[in-house]
């Protein structure tokens, strides 16, 4: 599990890195070097020319070790320079360029100087690193405008030069637009935040293997969790099992016209491996219900159109309930009812967080461990429509230690907020995702696993990975574009 620090945290880690290996900077630089332009020659084709704008910090330093290494491999480098002073790491690289035989320098003193990228090229961004304090002005912020408009491949080091990555930044245009960033050791945290993703790009980690002892002194409460995270979580399925071993799941959903919302959450449930489900909806969705998905069982709502009350009649081992059922007061007093009335952890979604957001003192009677699963439009009724991607986290996790409850805010790297403070930003996914249904599919996968004994904290970033790891199979076969939310259900 990658634990997300800040750019001080980072060169901290280096320092210590660097005096306890020991490793001296310069090879460290070396290293780091390697993973990128590794990376950069497996994924380029011949017959593109890579052109590597340095700054003179050490993020310079980095790209003109890049381009040393890329020009060992064979491949064609122009290196571009803003200032040939630097960081000492900086100066050791730009003379280590120099004695290379037939290779040179361009300056850039002035926007005429800008060079004019084509299609075959590869533009490494090389200029500002995590260690940026303050807006970048002046030839430096011309240029990054020059080669955002630039055609050809856009790769960042580490960051992209001009973005903050643990505070705001407020313009986007002074920031270098990636289509890849090649980051070192962890995730970035500006890099999971959707106001940025754009300008980050596709994001792939290079492991410089730093000290992770000192790592673990390091103080954070964000992780990024990967595959590995989640395999170490997921419990062997006994052989001699029955269904009544995999846990009965109660699920309220659907409401007239939104029979399609309770078919995709209750095969979720039974999908992600619980025994039993039972689904209570109103007598509209029963026949959509019961043939289309003929393993679950049915409680008709004494009501025709929406959900008016339910019977728990015995015990569940989960409780799902929001998918499609509406905002009808009668349908809001049946929450209430249920709230009151339930002595375990609940999963709510959708209409269910729209009823709570009208009704803000029921939250404080959600039981413990309870998993909330809003989209970003759904927690802003909860909490305000914050900007600050920041700010909004922070709210998130506030709410959740407040209330004692899990808050799953859905997106491109969802985050799990935990009572403890702990956030947790899922890495599977993708765009393909963002399509009608998607949430029920999420809402159905975390009861089904609550349902399986699974604790709730387990259940929601389980289910969150899970969600993602099925969508991103289902775009393989299917495409992004193409790809539906009963397609992550087939591929859970």
């Amino acid at each position: 599990m990658l634990k997300i620090i800040t750019a001080e945290q980072q060169q901290e880690l280096d320092k210590y890195s660097i005096e306890n290996e020991p490793v001296l900077s310069i090879d460290l630089m070396e290293r780091a070097a390697f993973k990128c332009s590794n990376f950069l020659n497996i994924n380029t084709e011949s017959g593109f020319v890579f052109h590597i704008f340095c700054g003179n910090g050490n993020n310079g330093g980095d790209g003109l070790a890049i381009a040393r290494q890329l020009y060992h491999s064979g491949k064609s480098c122009l290196v571009y320079l803003l200032n040939e002073v630097g960081s000492e790491n900086f100066n050791i690289n730009l003379n280590r360029w120099k004695q290379l035989p037939s290779t040179s320098i361009i300056i850039l003193k002035s926007v005429e100087n800008f060079p004019v990228c084509s299609n075959k090229s590869i533009i490494v961004d090389a200029l500002f690193g995590t260690g940026l304090n303050r807006t970048v002005e002046g030839i430096a912020a011309s240029l990054i405008k020059h080669l955002n408009k630039q055609q050809g491949r856009r790769v960042s080091i580490d960051v992209p030069s001009g973005l903050f990555t643990n505070k705001v930044t407020t313009d986007l245009s002074n920031v270098f637009h990636a289509s890849a960033t090649i980051t070192f050791h962890s995730m970035k945290e500006s890099f999971l935040y959707a106001e940025y993703s754009t300008v980050a790009g596709n994001i792939f980690i290079a492991d410089l293997k730093l000290n992770t002892e000192h790592e673990r002194t390091l103080k954070s409460k964000k992780y990024f969790i990967d595959e590995n995270d989640i395999v170490a979580l997921i419990k062997p399925r006994l052989a001699a099992g029955h269904k009544g071993t995999f846990g009965h799941a109660y699920l309220l959903a659907g409401s007239e016209g939104m029979a399609g919302a309770a078919i995709l959450a209750s095969k979720a449930i039974l999908r992600s491996g619980a025994g039993m489900v039972t689904v209570h909806t109103p007598s509209a969705c029963l026949l959509p219900l019961q043939c289309s998905n003929p393993e679950v069982m049915v409680e008709k709502d004494d009501c025709e159109t929406h959900i008016t009350t339910f019977k728990i009649t015995q015990k569940y081992d989960a409780i799902g309930v929001g998918p499609g059922i509406g905002t009808d007061p009668e349908t809001a007093n049946a929450l209430k009812k249920l709230i009151q009335e339930s002595n375990s952890a609940i999963v709510l979604d959708a209409d269910a967080i729209t009823i709570l957001a009208t009704n803000p003192t029921w939250i404080s009677f959600l039981p413990k461990g309870s998993i909330l699963t809003p989209h970003m439009g759904e927690f802003a009724k909860l909490a305000g429509n914050i900007s600050d991607p920041f700010e909004r986290i922070n709210t998130l996790s506030n709410f959740a230690k407040k209330h004692n409850l899990f808050m799953l805010l859905k997106g491109q790297y969802s985050a799990l907020a935990c009572p403890d403070g702990a956030i947790y930003y899922n890495s599977s996914g993708n765009s393909g995702m963002a399509t009608a249904g998607s949430g029920d599919v999420l809402t159905g996968i975390i009861t089904g696993l609550l349902a399986q004994g699974y604790s709730p904290g387990v259940a929601a970033m389980a289910g969150m990975y899970l969600h993602g790891k099925a969508g991103d199979k289902a775009a393989i076969t299917k495409s992004e574009s193409a790809m539906i939310a009963s397609d992550i259900i087939e591929n859970l």
